[in-house]
């Protein structure tokens, strides 16, 4: 059982309602992490804005953006992001085999070195709490400043995601 109540469409303050609004004609509905971050709706609408971005405006590959949010899901256990991105995953070419080894908390056997760099930047940064020399040189190689960026960005904001669903135990859409 959630945490928190569902907030009832009519007891939506004005801030609350125009989030939801939006929220409704892009993702469908309030639901996962919004849920719990309309209920300050600044952090939802700041949420949103970086959902926006990293979805509509990225500049790195959506293949890439997919491992290192799988990645990131898997880390913390959040079920329900796992079941919303897994399908989005497929549908970005990520291919079956690497989906099954970070469900399984394995290291996935990478034929992709973009699949490769986004896990391995991932897990660093979540089991090590830091990025390797080695790790940070070859990202920044491979994708430039700027997409590095978005990666770390992506990153971080899946870890909000996925800490928001697991504290508030949101197991489906609401």
């Amino acid at each position: 059982m959630p945490r928190l109540e569902d907030l009832a469409t009519a007891d939506r303050s004005p801030d609350q309602a125009a989030i939801a609004d939006r929220l409704t004609k892009t993702i469908g509905g309030v639901h996962g992490p919004y849920t719990a971050w309309i209920k300050r709706p600044n952090i939802a609408e700041a949420m949103y804005s970086v959902l926006l971005c990293l979805r509509d405006h990225a500049t790195m590959p959506r293949r890439l953006r997919m491992v290192a949010t799988l990645t990131v899901i898997r880390h913390w256990g959040a079920d329900y992001a796992w079941g919303v991105n897994m399908p989005l995953a497929q549908d970005a070419g990520v291919p079956q085999a690497v989906i099954d080894a970070i469900f399984d908390r394995r290291t996935p056997d990478f034929s992709d070195e973009g699949d490769a760099i986004g896990y391995n930047l991932a897990t660093e940064l979540l089991v090590n709490r830091k990025l390797s020399d080695a790790t940070f040189e070859r990202a920044l190689e491979m994708l430039g400043e700027d997409k590095l960026v978005e990666l770390v960005t992506v990153i971080g904001y899946f870890s909000a995601v996925a800490l928001t669903v697991v504290a508030f135990d949101i197991k489906a859409r609401q």
